[in-house]
């Protein structure tokens, strides 16, 4: 298939250079949520394993 450059919208640069940052702010804000979440997770899992070790002795 192929794409007349007729049909491609016109995009400032500028635009397109705000739009590709606001973008990689949004996924880095998201990246690091869920980075927190997941160390809290390993944080309570080695927590309980050593509660676990501990109760054994």
């Amino acid at each position: 298939m192929s794409v007349n450059s007729m049909d491609m919208p016109i995009v400032n640069s500028k635009e397109l250079l705000d739009a590709v940052q606001t973008g990689r702010a949004i996924a880095g804000h998201e990246i690091r949520e869920r980075e927190t979440s997941l160390f809290r997770a390993i944080g309570k899992l080695s927590q309980a394993k050593a509660d676990n070790l501990r109760g054994a002795v």
